[in-house]
């Protein structure tokens, strides 16, 4: 597995993405922080993968939408 941040450090050992300090880039538009994973898929079965944000240095309203998931199928 080999995994690219656009920001940050990732470890593979634990998953453990460190974003840091996310700034906008220019007034009411967004920066967005992207991990690019690559991995080899060893089994047939699907796989959940699921990120979570795990801390946040400002208050959030809708605390729904800092958990994501998908579901790969392997081909």
């Amino acid at each position: 597995m080999s995994a690219k941040p656009s920001q940050g450090t990732f470890s593979s050992g634990s998953g453990l993405w460190t974003v840091g300090t996310v700034k906008r880039k220019k007034k009411k538009k967004k920066k967005m922080v992207t991990l690019r994973v690559v991995a080899t898929v060893v089994s047939p079965n699907p796989k959940t993968n699921t990120a979570t944000m795990g801390n946040a240095d400002q208050f959030d309203p809708n605390t729904f939408s800092n958990t994501d998931s998908v579901t790969v199928v392997p081909q």
